[in-house]
């Protein structure tokens, strides 16, 4: 098995166990899945939280004022006013584009405008991250996809 390709639902941790490769699509723990170590860069694709009040995407900056940051020993969050998006179409081949240029010449191949986007991701994720298991941004290896946080640029800035 070179790479694990599939969703968060449980069978993702399998690969981490024997330190393969995984590309996990639609993962709901944007904030928490930073708090996991990982033995080699990775790529994800979070899904997205819509506030069923005022339609809008919730903006990482605001997942602990929602209560959206899943930490022990609480590890349900408020989904009632929250609609969880899946990962759309173009999301997902562009994810794999991504990954597959990862897997065939291990490094990803990011430009300046991804590598500055990257840089703005983990500065907000700096900030809102639980230091949880010994959690620092300087040995983070976990990032969004470059094609998503472009095509959702609002979920890393502040309003």
């Amino acid at each position: 098995c070179e790479l694990f390709f599939g969703s968060d639902s449980g069978a993702n941790s399998i690969p981490l166990l024997f330190q393969k490769k995984s590309a996990v699509v639609n993962i709901a723990e944007i904030i928490t899945q930073h708090t996991v170590r990982y033995w080699y860069p990775m790529l994800m694709l979070p899904k997205k939280i819509r506030d069923k009040t005022t339609n809008e995407i919730i903006s990482l900056w605001d997942y602990q004022k929602h209560k959206l940051v899943r930490t022990p020993p609480f590890y349900n969050y408020p989904i009632d006013n929250f609609k969880i998006e899946n990962n759309t179409e173009d999301e997902i081949l562009e994810f794999a584009k991504e990954n597959i240029f990862f897997l065939k010449n291990g490094y990803f191949n990011f430009t300046t405008e991804d590598k500055e986007l990257k840089k703005s991701y983990l500065d907000v994720i700096e900030k809102v991250c639980p230091k949880l298991n010994g959690f620092s941004i300087q040995k983070n290896r976990l990032f969004i996809s470059p094609y998503f946080l472009k095509k959702n640029i609002n979920l890393i800035k502040l309003k």
